[in-house]
């Protein structure tokens, strides 16, 4: 028999710049980086035999909370990736919600029926994340594993083994949720599912999101974009941030009012620059704001950029602080390629 702990990456970009990351590479946020380190308090006295994760570099960085401490080899697999979306990769929720919302329905709701051209099925992402676990567990008879993964692929499995097709019976996962399983003559069994009681409420993404999860509003929270131009009419308090001709500047739209906007300026060799923000007063200190950054790392990124600058200016949210931009230079780095997993 093998005893298999199944944990989902910690807080990543796309979790709350509200952007659909599913084979797309993100960092983890400051937050997520904390809860790495709550995983790590809560496996200090549980022996681990091997650590695997998918070869993204969100689940790569929480899996360092086991392999690191314990002197384990980080095993690698592609076939523990979340699933890939094809062309919804990196879209904004609300975008979806726009572009096909019947479909944006069938992947929270109803994942099985969920169909996109150039996207994995349930079917096959599914069997994919089975065949590895599978494997892994084979290979470790008798043994104690981590596998770092994701939240639909982790879903996935305890919906065929456990759950049937209806989410609604499958408790929801927070960001380092753990999952206790065993493998033994080619079945499961588990021992809980998506626990996440090693992280304080305020390093809990789900408590976070709390105030709109259990209201049913989740198209409350979801941006979608325009591209500014000269004259459009913003809500009420909507500063207009200094523009670049040669930049991009987008205008983000809930319930068909503009109710922030984020100005970025044409980079400058391997730096992008944000010039500045705008939002809605009322909705300030509900990290709306983190959704008007994850429009300039997406920019950015397409563009090249590996760091990120933004000009003096207020920012919702207090996100200059949290996501560690230096209080000298306003700089930060954005680059998915600087970590060495071989180390």
């Amino acid at each position: 028999m093998t005893e298999i702990y199944l944990i989902r990456h910690g807080e990543a970009e796309g979790n709350v710049f509200r952007r659909l990351h599913g084979n797309h590479d993100g960092l983890l946020t400051p937050r997520g980086m904390r809860q790495v380190k709550c995983v790590e308090k809560r496996f200090e006295n549980i022996h681990i035999d091997a650590c695997y994760s998918s070869d993204l570099t969100r689940t790569s960085l929480t899996a360092r909370s086991i392999y690191v401490p314990k002197g384990l080899k980080l095993c690698r697999d592609p076939r523990f990736r979340e699933i890939n979306c094809g062309p919804w990769e990196d879209v904004p929720y609300g975008q979806l919600d726009q572009m096909d919302p019947e479909q944006m329905y069938l992947f929270n709701y109803k994942p099985t029926e969920w169909k996109v051209e150039g996207a994995e099925t349930f079917a096959e992402y599914s069997r994919r994340f089975y065949e590895g676990v599978v494997d892994a567990a084979k290979e470790n008879d008798g043994k104690t594993i981590a596998i770092f993964a994701h939240g639909c692929v982790i879903r996935s499995l305890l919906m065929r083994e456990f759950f049937g097709d209806d989410v609604s019976k499958l408790p929801y996962s927070d960001n380092t949720g753990v999952s206790k399983l065993f493998y033994d003559e080619g079945k499961f069994t588990y021992e809980f599912v998506n626990d996440n009681s090693h992280l304080p409420e305020e390093l809990s993404t789900f408590a976070l999101q709390r105030w709109w999860r259990e209201t049913g509003r989740r198209k409350d929270v979801n941006f979608w974009y325009r591209p500014y131009e000269p004259g459009m009419e913003l809500a009420e308090g909507v500063q207009l941030p200094p523009l670049d001709e040669k930049g991009k500047a987008l205008v983000a739209i809930l319930h068909g009012e503009a109710v922030g906007i984020v100005s970025m300026a044409a980079p400058e060799g391997n730096c992008g620059r944000i010039l500045g923000m705008g939002l809605k007063p009322d909705m300030d200190g509900r990290y709306y704001g983190d959704q008007l950054l994850g429009c300039a790392f997406s920019h950015f990124r397409q563009l090249g950029c590996k760091n990120l600058a933004v000009d003096p200016g207020w920012y919702p949210d207090d996100i200059v602080a949290r996501y560690e931009f230096d209080p000298v230079t306003g700089i930060r780095n954005i680059d998915t390629g600087i970590f060495n997993w071989e180390e």
